[in-house]
């Protein structure tokens, strides 16, 4: 299984620079590629590629929805051009914009729980409580902060790397209360808590320090800094 998976990231890499070196160096056109967490900014990075679209019609995007983890590893084999990761994440060997939209934490359970009652959720609120919490380390070490002691003290009873929607099929079979970001539950038995004190995270979009950017790449970084910076006037 490894070796089939290295193999098609092969083949993926070679079909990529194909299409890369198939373009003239004056056509704005060819394929960008980025790795995306489950964010909001999501919505912001999705306006910016349909506004540059309008431009350079000829440009297609391909999005690969991944943790941060799997992101960076596919930037790091060329597979993917850009990622939008969501912080923590050790950012020094690459290029970045930070997007503008702070991801703010919240606790995601049945209404019929007891909790469901507050207005918001304090650490002692979860004390003994089934949790579903994210899988990355580096969040967990976030949420360690918050709670102000270690996961060994928590009832941890399932983890998750992606998908607000399986975290909220688990939350409504039963299974435990969810530490999630901030997003929109359309479950009529579920609702959202935000943390108190509140626990927020950042998100930036990246591409590889020192590396030959493509001409379409340079357009795309380029209109996007233009677009983000016409966002604060």
């Amino acid at each position: 299984m490894l070796l089939r998976r290295r193999a098609q990231e092969i083949v993926d890499l070679a079909e990529k620079t194909v299409k890369e070196l198939g373009h003239g160096e004056e056509a704005v056109s060819g394929e960008i590629s980025i790795g995306c967490g489950e964010t909001k900014n999501m919505k912001l990075l999705s306006e910016m590629i349909a506004s540059f679209q309008k431009k350079y019609p000829d440009v297609s995007f391909h999005i690969y929805t991944a943790i941060a983890d799997d992101v960076k590893e596919r930037l790091e084999q060329g597979i993917l051009d850009m990622g939008l990761l969501l912080e923590p994440v050790e950012i020094s060997r690459y290029q970045y914009v930070r997007m503008p939209l702070k991801e703010k934490w919240q606790v995601l359970m049945r209404r019929d729980s007891p909790l469901a009652e507050k207005l918001r959720i304090i650490p002692e609120d979860l004390t003994g409580v089934p949790l579903i919490i994210a899988k990355r380390q580096s969040v967990q070490n976030e949420l360690e902060n918050w709670f102000g002691y270690g996961k060994e003290k928590l009832r941890i009873v399932s983890t998750c790397n992606l998908s607000h929607y399986n975290q909220s099929i688990m939350v409504e079979s039963g299974i435990g209360i969810a530490l999630v970001m901030d997003f929109s539950c359309n479950m009529d038995t579920l609702c959202l808590r935000p943390f108190e004190p509140e626990l927020e995270s950042g998100c930036v979009l990246v591409w590889k320090k020192n590396l030959t950017l493509s001409l379409v790449m340079q357009k795309f970084i380029a209109y996007m800094k233009e677009y983000l910076a016409g966002m604060g006037n």
